[in-house]
């Protein structure tokens, strides 16, 4: 009798000590986040995400996602929350990035340890149609020729314009822009000695603009 006593008393401890565990268990925290804003600078190629979470519980990882039109959205990164915690963390993350269009969206999501989705933020990124625009002298052909080296994001139609101290156009040529980098030989040998504006401009309006210094008593003839 005594021992079949000890037994339910020992049940009913066990039980007890198994209600307290679920009480301060996971399954009955609630799932919240503090966030703050959801930040994005782009370098070149590189965009670099900063956000903020005051505080969390329940977490488990954040998605970094990326549209051109706000309707379909791909996956760029996943980021390993701190599940869960009560001080301020700074999340940053860098990640390589190929211009689709001249606007991109990325937003953050954030996903408990039940798999719930939660949208945060959104963020916008203007991206430059067209990039870099170099004037090289062509090897062997200097105060003859010069090559101009761009980026354009998309393919298009083109101009290219040369015009002196004046403004007035000494030289003008269409252009067929592709996609990705281009290359284009510009015959100096008529240009007289003096400073020059070289443009190239898409059929959108999108244009780059550089300083040419064509002299044939120097051999400098270029000023970046």
């Amino acid at each position: 009798m005594k021992y079949n006593y000890l037994i339910s008393l020992i049940m009913l401890m066990s039980g007890l000590f198994c209600f307290a565990t679920i009480e301060e268990g996971d399954s009955i925290e609630e799932s919240t986040i503090e966030f703050e804003g959801f930040h994005a600078i782009q370098s070149h190629r590189v965009v670099h995400f900063t956000w903020d979470v005051n505080a969390e519980q329940r977490g488990d990882h954040f998605i970094i996602e990326k549209s051109i039109d706000q309707k379909v959205w791909s996956e760029v990164t996943i980021v390993e929350s701190l599940k869960s915690h009560r001080e301020s963390h700074s999340y940053k993350i860098s990640h390589i990035n190929m211009p689709e269009a001249p606007s991109e969206y990325f937003r953050i999501v954030r996903v408990d340890k039940d798999g719930e989705k939660t949208f945060l933020d959104m963020i916008d990124i203007r991206q430059p149609i067209l990039t870099g625009l170099l004037l090289l002298s062509s090897k062997g052909k200097a105060n003859k020729e010069v090559n101009l080296s761009f980026d354009s994001m998309i393919a298009s139609k083109g101009t290219l314009t040369v015009m002196d101290r004046k403004g007035v156009v000494v030289y003008e040529r269409k252009l067929s822009l592709a996609s990705g980098p281009n290359n284009i030989l510009l015959w100096t040998k008529p240009f007289n000695d003096g400073l020059y504006l070289v443009k190239v401009e898409d059929e959108f309006g999108n244009k780059l603009e550089k300083e040419l210094v064509v002299s044939r008593r120097n051999k400098q003839k270029r000023k970046f």
